[in-house]
């Protein structure tokens, strides 16, 4: 309904890898981490992303793959 409201990939990968899903995670991940992540273009999705794993983590959520997604979205 809103193909530049990229946003919302975010939490449907976060989602998918949470449940354990990584490879449906890692699809979204590759797809989209290059989309611009705000109107102006300023971030891409791959920063939203990667903040996404950090706020996990400092909230005391950990996953083993958090290590794979970094690998895949660090440039």
């Amino acid at each position: 309904m809103a193909p530049n409201e990229t946003w919302i990939y975010s939490n449907l990968a976060a989602s998918y890898l949470l449940q354990g899903k990584f490879e449906e995670a890692k699809k979204i991940y590759t797809q989209y981490a290059d989309a611009p992540a705000d109107p102006l273009h300023i971030r891409t999705m791959r920063t939203i992303f990667l903040a996404d794993i950090d706020q996990f983590e400092q909230k005391g959520i950990t996953h083993k793959d958090f290590k794979k997604v970094r690998g895949l979205l660090q440039k």
